[in-house]
């Protein structure tokens, strides 16, 4: 699917919220804009660099936009929603410390989805344990989930975390 400009992601957001009786208050994030900026800015102007952070962030990707929008509302009061900043979607910390060959098991089950042990062996010429340890690993992180028929697959809202850091480390190629 083509990436999706700042514009396309914050009207796709705005027709959905439209749709909801809550009222939003981008207060918080005009505290944290006045904090680098000496002038105050409009309401407008601050929504607008809302959803440029917001299109940035989710890089192109509307699901992925949706969620970190979610991610950033907070109910204060009754029908209205404070917006803040999204949540972090680098979570590099999870990543950073594995070794190559369990990132080489990562790289090869977002290529195919979902795999066996069996299979990650298979792909990725290494031995069995090594694969399972490094999908225990990942379940431990909480970014990988196995099925009832031993299929190991990345958790939906963790694979542009995961596809980000795999990238950044050349394991694959967006």
């Amino acid at each position: 699917m083509p990436k999706w400009n700042e514009n396309d992601i914050s009207a796709l957001i705005k027709k959905r919220h439209s749709f909801s009786d809550y009222n939003l208050s981008f207060d918080m994030i005009s505290e944290i804009l006045s904090q680098d900026e000496e002038a105050l800015e409009d309401q407008a102007t601050i929504e607008m660099k809302f959803y440029r952070l917001l299109s940035d962030q989710a890089r192109g990707k509307p699901g992925l936009a949706l969620n970190l929008w979610l991610s950033a509302l907070k109910a204060v009061s009754y029908k209205k929603l404070q917006v803040s900043l999204p949540a972090e979607t680098d979570n590099s910390d999870t990543f950073s410390d594995m070794q190559d060959h369990s990132l080489f098991v990562y790289s090869a089950l977002m290529r195919h989805e979902n795999l066996t042990i069996k299979q990650a062996s298979q792909i990725t010429s290494l031995p069995q344990g090594i694969v399972a340890n490094s999908l225990k690993l990942g379940m431990e992180r909480k970014f990988i989930q196995r099925d009832i028929g031993q299929n190991y697959r990345i958790i939906k809202e963790r694979v542009d975390a995961l596809t980000l850091f795999l990238a950044k480390k050349n394991f694959i190629y967006e």
